[in-house]
């Protein structure tokens, strides 16, 4: 029996191998499914909340075709272990972060992370998501039918004002197109019945656009029916994950690069004769400047990307930036055991990307899951932080108690 002390539910994010394997029937096993059944019976007592981000939901995305199946099984088991409970989308806590180290003593308000209302996707304008306007609908009809010059302009005189508004005949036609408008909605967003019906109500006159631009918002934060679209819009999604994957492969292509450029370092210096403890020397010497230059660094290439000045005398610290710092030291130390330590440093992979992504949300959660090397990693950097990071799905429970009797 659990003695609980905690004031609020402990805010826990798991790794996104865990939702993978969950989701999975041949690759969960019984213990699996008992750790996911106590997560489940202490969410629902209120002791811990699950949540899920961005990066769980890009990550998730198919490379191709063929793993649809696997890609809507597992959206919607985060669905089913989280349900809306989500996390701010990681450029606007970063923005929000890069507001404040120009500003330290002004007391810029941070965003609140954590979300019960699924938007878990970064902010977009409204232009990105229009759904099919009444007028757009006729024109389109009027294409369909492929008419002459003279009937064309017959018929657009008939629906539409010379300023381009819509006679009460456009209405009477427009009725006659519910099937069209229903088929675009369908094809164009992911939608809940609700917004469905609501974006065919504009499309036909009898509706209103932010409504419609709403019902689409909230279709986007459901992750099943986000799930569902995946399989009929696979051209419009998969290109969101490869960019991630992209920017993923820069990364371990820069990780290497620096890989290669210790190593010939080490080379040099032992055929030059240098004592391995000189060598030692040198590249800790690196890694505490690489450790000490990186979070402005970072600072300054995440400004200059989002549009933001902030001049020199910016104030990168602890207090006013808790995410840029962790990004900056878990990047550090990613990049000691990838690149400086030539006996023993590990490969970079593409997916460290994402594992770097995830790591936006270690200061704004109790319980942080990783996979084993990158919970050593941000183990290694000692974050003045107290979230418990767990290297293993199946240690998560013993974790959590402690936070909970702690």
């Amino acid at each position: 029996m659990v003695s609980v002390t905690a004031k609020r539910p402990l805010q826990v994010y798991l790794d996104s191998s865990d939702f993978s394997t969950l989701a999975n029937p041949s690759a969960r096993t019984e213990a699996h499914s008992d750790t996911e059944r106590t997560l489940l019976s202490w969410q629902e007592e209120g002791l811990i909340q699950l949540r899920y981000s961005y990066a769980h939901v890009i990550e998730v995305a198919p490379v191709d075709a063929s793993s649809l199946d696997a890609a809507k099984m597992r959206l919607r088991h985060i669905s089913r272990l989280c349900g809306r409970a989500c996390l701010l989308d990681p450029f606007a806590i970063m923005e929000s972060e890069l507001l404040a180290t120009r500003a330290p003593h002004q007391g810029v308000s941070a965003p609140e992370v954590s979300r019960s209302d699924g938007h878990w996707m970064p902010s977009f304008d409204d232009a990105l998501i229009e759904p099919t306007s009444p007028a757009v609908l006729l024109r389109e009809e009027l294409d369909s039918m492929h008419l002459n010059r003279k009937s064309r302009r017959k018929h657009e005189q008939e629906f539409f004002d010379s300023r381009g508004g819509l006679r009460s005949s456009a209405y009477k036609r427009l009725r006659s197109l519910a099937l069209t408008a229903e088929q675009h909605a369908a094809d164009q967003f992911p939608m809940t019945p609700a917004a469905l019906r609501d974006v065919i109500q504009y499309s036909l006159g009898i509706g209103s656009r932010e409504t419609a631009i709403k019902g689409i918002r909230d279709s986007m934060a459901d992750l099943e029916c986000f799930a569902d679209w995946y399989a009929k819009q696979w051209e419009r999604v998969a290109p969101v994950s490869l960019c991630i994957r992209e920017i993923g492969e820069s990364l371990m292509e820069s990780l290497l690069a620096l890989a290669q450029e210790v190593s010939g370092l080490c080379e040099g210096l032992a055929n030059a004769g240098e004592p391995s403890d000189a060598v030692a020397t040198g590249l800790r010497d690196v890694f505490t400047s690489l450790l000490r230059n990186q979070p402005r660094s970072l600072v300054r290439r995440l400004a200059a990307a989002q549009g933001i000045t902030v001049g020199d005398a910016f104030d990168c610290s602890w207090e006013n930036a808790p995410t840029l710092m962790t990004v900056a030291n878990v990047m550090c130390h990613l990049g000691r055991r990838s690149a400086l330590l030539p006996q023993r440093h590990r490969k970079p992979l593409a997916s460290d990307f994402g594992d770097i992504l995830h790591t936006v949300y270690v200061p704004h959660v109790d319980i942080f899951r990783a996979d084993g090397f990158m919970a050593n990693t941000i183990s290694e950097a000692k974050l003045p932080l107290k979230t418990t990071v767990v290297g293993k799905f199946l240690n998560l429970p013993s974790a959590i108690e402690r936070r909970l009797q702690g």
